[in-house]
């Protein structure tokens, strides 16, 4: 015959008091480990920019803004450096921000001839140069200049703005702090070439063309230094991320011309290997990008300022720039697709 079975008591009654603590605090401190990432990372990525930066070959500006999770992460953000055709993007809100309010109509003609056309880029000139002339709505010089990067269109617009002090008083009163627009394009490339742009000539691009060809290079080199130096037509990184925080928030524009300026943008086929090049291709992204020419190995600006809309539908602000790169184009490109990168895995794909 077999012993009676002993039976010891269940200990869980009695284990219960000393382990609810635990079973409480385990699954939580497992939740708040899995959100450390997403906590953390915004404090890593200066870091991240910074190591980033040292392969530009020149100097960077980054801010990028986590929108709606008022997140930030910055590197030499407060250095001013130079925009270049970035400054057609506050050029474009002055536009639309003119005709919200009734003193611009987007409808209305304008007729442009050789003597309207500015250096660099522009579609517009190839086609006047053809024409002579030709009709364009402000509607469609808008989106030449934020979406094609149009230099033509960018001076014409400024002046139909009210000018470059209306521009800067704009940014002033909708306190927009560490941007400067004093230059047109014009102005600018007579600036950066050390030759005069010929206003009031016949064909003054062509003119100013010549006498950029001719310029002796110890001249042009003496003028990109000087203009290196000039802080004109300079924007801080953190500036430039105020200012697409607060467009695509509607804080500037009406819901239509937010929506209309911020889609000019995203389809812009200008520089889509920068900000846009390690995303994702689904990744919407409205930018603006500039670049300027470069002397002796050196190039003034890289720049490429955006929104990009995160997977869950939120949005990062992200602006990089920089400045006197002796680094290959791709090169260069590839350091403003890395940081726009490094920001949008830490936002985008942490929870």
């Amino acid at each position: 015959m077999r012993p009676p079975a002993f039976h010891l008591p269940h200990p869980l009654p009695y284990l219960l008091p000393y382990l609810l603590p635990y079973l409480i605090l385990y699954p939580l401190s497992a939740m708040l480990a899995r959100s450390l990432p997403a906590q953390s990372c915004p404090t890593e990525l200066p870091r991240q920019f910074a190591a980033i930066a040292r392969a530009s070959g020149g100097t960077m500006g980054v801010a990028a803004r986590a929108i709606e999770r008022g997140q930030s992460a910055d590197f030499n953000a407060s250095a001013p450096l130079p925009m270049q055709s970035v400054f057609k993007l506050p050029i474009a809100i002055v536009i639309l921000y003119e005709a919200d309010h009734g003193q611009i109509d987007l409808a209305k003609p304008v007729i442009v001839t050789v003597a309207d056309l500015a250096p660099g880029a522009s579609p517009i000139a190839v086609t006047v140069a053809g024409e002579g002339h030709h009709a364009y709505p402000i509607r469609e010089l808008l989106d030449l200049m934020a979406g094609q990067s149009d230099n033509t269109a960018a001076d014409l617009l400024i002046a139909i703005a009210g000018g470059a002090p209306r521009i800067q008083q704009f940014l002033r009163d909708h306190g927009l702090d560490g941007i400067d627009v004093s230059l047109s394009e014009r102005e600018m490339a007579a600036e950066y070439y050390g030759v005069p742009f010929p206003n009031g000539a016949p064909d003054p691009l062509t003119a100013f063309e010549s006498a950029v060809r001719t310029q002796a290079p110890a001249d042009r080199a003496a003028a990109a230094h000087a203009f290196s130096a000039d802080s004109r037509n300079t924007a801080t990184a953190a500036g430039l991320a105020q200012l697409l925080v607060k467009l695509q928030t509607g804080a500037l524009l009406s819901p239509a011309s937010t929506a209309l300026l911020l889609g000019i943008m995203t389809r812009s086929p200008v520089m889509r290997h920068r900000l846009r090049g390690l995303l994702p291709p689904t990744a919407p992204v409205a930018h603006k990008s500039g670049t300027s020419a470069t002397t002796d190995g050196v190039t003034g600006a890289t720049n490429d300022v955006g929104v990009i809309t995160l997977p869950d539908q939120s949005h990062l602000a992200i602006a990089v720039l920089i400045k006197d790169s002796s680094a290959p184009d791709a090169l260069r490109d590839s350091v403003i697709a890395r940081v726009a990168k490094a920001a949008y895995d830490c936002w985008g794909t942490r929870h």
